[in-house]
């Protein structure tokens, strides 16, 4: 339990971690012995302080009302009364690849939705007794205790039922290598916490030599693996069976594809809600209005995004929302971060004019970049982004004057913001240009100025030895043309 519940919070102190080794780097930068000694006593002491609350904080508490579930920051406390549960069961996964048992009850809902308490028995001390507790409170379930339920009262009347490998029967489950009696599976268990379409249905059975494995069955978000379910219900007659198999039952296909195809949309709103902000960024103007449009897609997108979250969520918090309104809010949500960019082109045309010239510049349309790039200077003369782009397509067109005219220009504006590459843009531009005196006296220039940086040092030490080659080779072409006449 210990290890299990450190290991918990050394991954949730990872982020912390690395800010405090950012931290101390710095202080060690600047000498400050002191001060890291402190940082370092700080951290680890608190991460003792939370393990040792945690470990004197029970995990599961049982009394003649209910049970309470409370592992601080892992999980939400959960309590319910005895009359709320629904059932329970036990499931086997592995936490940190190590072999676990899971338990899960399910508290009683309406519809296809679902409330669960899950909880791995090795975050918890005692959980023999736990489980024997709970057990005297909640009976496992069975087919005989299931025999009522409205979704099985269409029971499947095939004599056979074929999914992926496997063929259900009335001698049992089989696939090319075996054959599993019915009156060897032992439970019926279905994952927990679904988001979106079905969990994996989970067969444990006894081998003749008495151990217990597992056939796990893929699910579908179709009516065949409805048939298998329920064919699996009706002939493990002698099986503990999760109700989450008949929840499963009760939640329709087409509900279960439409709230698959609702994350999908979450999923793209997240992308686009991660990576508008640096596209806006990267576009706007080199001013104050630059951070509010990068904020525009985070502030806008929030509130579609969480509803839709707090939709999908609800299937597993009692409440089922019809999928249509999953599918709306999903849909919003990327819709309205695509928005966005359009009202941002609007308020600021000179993006708009500076992204059709990039879009141009990337796809070999010199003209069409050319064009849009005057276009974006135009509104805005002073921005240093245009204006070297400006410089890397008069470069891309040979016209080697004008490019180091706009090169130089953005480079006196602000040369703090160029890298190694864009550096050696300046002295290679005179070159290209026939210039080599003023190009070794601008490498000259930019090793004087950036000298404590070796990558800028090491790319503009070579172009100068280039320059200078190229300079001595076409002196002595000329003397030897000058000798001949």
């Amino acid at each position: 339990m210990k290890a299990i519940l450190i290991a918990y919070l050394v991954m949730l102190s990872l982020p912390l971690l690395l800010v405090l080794l950012l931290l101390v780097i710095s202080m060690i930068a600047a000498q400050k012995a002191i001060l890291v000694l402190f940082a370092l006593t700080v951290y680890f002491g608190s991460m003792v302080a939370i393990v040792i609350w945690r470990l004197r904080t029970p995990a599961v508490e049982i009394s003649e009302a209910g049970f309470k579930v409370s592992i601080p920051f892992l999980y939400k406390k959960n309590s319910a009364a005895w009359d709320e549960v629904e059932g329970m069961t036990f499931g086997k996964i592995r936490t940190f690849g190590i072999p676990d048992k899971q338990l899960k009850i399910l508290l009683k809902s309406e519809g296809a939705a679902t409330k669960e308490i899950i909880l791995s028995l090795k975050a918890v001390a005692k959980p023999d007794e736990i489980i024997a507790k709970l057990r005297e409170r909640i009976r496992e379930i069975t087919y005989e205790d299931l025999r009522q339920s409205s979704v099985l009262q269409q029971p499947v009347t095939k004599a056979e039922v074929k999914y992926g490998k496997w063929t259900f029967s009335e001698r049992g489950i089989a696939d090319s290598r075996k054959t599993v009696a019915w009156s060897e599976v032992t439970a019926l268990s279905y994952s927990g916490l679904v988001i979106a379409g079905y969990g994996a249905t989970t067969i444990t059975h006894r081998t003749p030599e008495g151990k217990e494995k597992g056939i796990i069955i893929k699910p579908k978000a179709s009516a065949e693996y409805h048939e298998v379910l329920r064919f699996l219900i009706q002939h493990a007659t002698k099986a503990a069976i999760d109700p989450g198999l008949v929840k499963a039952l009760e939640y329709a296909p087409k509900d279960a594809r439409a709230d698959m195809h609702a994350v999908l949309l979450l999923l793209l709103a997240v992308v686009l809600w991660v990576m508008l902000p640096m596209f806006i960024g990267s576009y706007a103007l080199s001013d104050g209005s630059q951070a509010i449009f990068s904020l525009m897609p985070t502030v806008l997108g929030l509130l579609p995004m969480a509803m839709t979250v707090k939709l999908l969520a609800g299937r597993f918090r009692g409440k089922a929302e019809p999928a249509e309104k999953k599918l709306l809010w999903a849909g919003l949500s990327g819709a309205v971060l695509a928005a966005t960019v359009f009202v941002f082109f609007i308020l600021s045309p000179f993006s708009f004019y500076y992204f059709i010239g990039d879009l141009g510049m990337k796809t070999g349309n010199l003209l069409q970049a050319n064009y849009w790039y005057g276009r974006a200077l135009e509104e805005a003369p002073d921005d240093n982004g245009v204006i070297f782009d400006m410089g890397v397509l008069l470069r891309e067109k040979k016209e080697y004057e004008a490019a180091f005219t706009y090169l130089q220009r953005a480079y006196e504006k602000d040369s703090k913001n160029f890298g190694p590459l864009g550096l050696e843009l300046l002295p290679d531009t005179l070159l290209k240009a026939g210039r080599y005196d003023e190009a070794i006296a601008w490498c000259d220039k930019i090793l004087n100025a950036k000298s404590r940086h070796r990558m800028v040092r090491d790319v503009i030490e070579k172009k100068r030895i280039e320059i200078i080659a190229e300079k001595n080779r076409l002196g002595n072409a000329s003397q030897s043309a000058a000798e001949l006449l």
